[in-house]
């Protein structure tokens, strides 16, 4: 059935306004809910995070990985991670907030698609690079199974300053991809679940809560398939020794194309390596998971 374009506005021209950003009660708000839906899913998900990187740098099966963690300890590193995806929230979603409120200042359009995409992909290169170094030491411990300090130690000693710089790119790079693709969508869902039926009805609480999860899901799930090649690189930077050169994003893809050509199992190696599966699926949940949490507590 058709919609009339007057008494029902496409999801573009209801997108909400921008976030409220009238004092330090929102901003110290969205900066508490960023926190705390990310320390949520470091503690939930950290043994799985561990699996996942072991399975995407040694191209094993996920199964074989999970043995693998167990054996050694599965929350190994907690700490620096819980650290790690708390920075992440507070700098991540706040800095997007913050960056479309600007735009749609600037620009004198709320709510629309482009001003999503460039906020996030500045705001996601932005966080990505602040909170990157500080997960060069939690994959270092991973990978030897030492704990923080002897780590840190050993980093400088081996690597110096350019030890922790490793993966920082990739991070940076990954978290554009992903929020130039994951709040363009979000935008459009958000608008789309609150738009009133064709006969101009509104929409119940529940009827909206439900779109507004399903635009959620949506939203996660092309921004972690847009962003998995970089998240690919970006482990395997964190993964190299202190003191070795790390080869590059252009070098590391290029290294991943040559490997899937030279197996009678091209498609089976890039799904080990990008751990599509068991990583996409901990993706997707751990940041839907994020997501609602902030929303929920930043009441939006």
């Amino acid at each position: 059935m058709s919609v009339n374009p007057v008494s029902n506005p496409s999801p573009a021209q209801q997108a909400p306004s921008a976030p409220p950003f009238s004092g330090w009660t929102y901003a110290g708000r969205s900066v508490l809910a960023g926190a705390a839906g990310g320390a949520t899913v470091a503690g939930i998900f950290t043994p799985v995070d561990r699996m996942i990187n072991v399975a995407s740098n040694r191209g094993i099966p996920f199964r074989q990985a999970f043995v693998e963690v167990v054996r050694h300890g599965p929350y190994r590193g907690l700490a620096q991670t819980v650290g790690q995806r708390a920075l992440q929230g507070v700098t991540n979603m706040p800095l997007y907030d913050f960056g479309k409120w600007g735009l749609d200042k600037l620009t004198g359009s709320e709510g629309t698609q482009k001003n999503a995409f460039a906020s996030g992909i500045l705001m996601g290169g932005l966080a990505g690079a602040g909170y990157g170094v500080i997960s060069t030491p939690k994959y270092q411990t991973w990978r030897t199974n030492e704990t923080l300090l002897p780590t840190l130690k050993r980093m400088m000693r081996e690597g110096g300053v350019r030890a922790f710089t490793k993966g920082v790119s990739s991070t940076a790079l990954r978290d554009m991809a992903f929020g130039g693709v994951f709040y363009p969508i979000k935008t459009y869902g958000m608008a789309w679940a609150k738009q009133p039926h064709a006969d101009g009805t509104e929409r119940s609480g529940t009827e909206i809560k439900k779109r507004s999860t399903a635009a959620n899901a949506a939203a996660v799930s092309a921004g972690v398939f847009a962003s998995a090649p970089l998240n690919y690189t970006r482990t395997r930077a964190y993964n190299t020794a202190p003191s070795e050169v790390e080869p590059g994003i252009v070098n590391r893809l290029g290294s991943l194309v040559k490997e899937a050509k030279s197996s009678h199992h091209a498609a089976q190696v890039v799904r080990q390596r990008l751990v599509f599966g068991a990583g996409a699926s901990r993706a997707v949940l751990g940041m839907f998971l994020q997501t609602l949490i902030y929303d929920a507590l930043t009441a939006r």
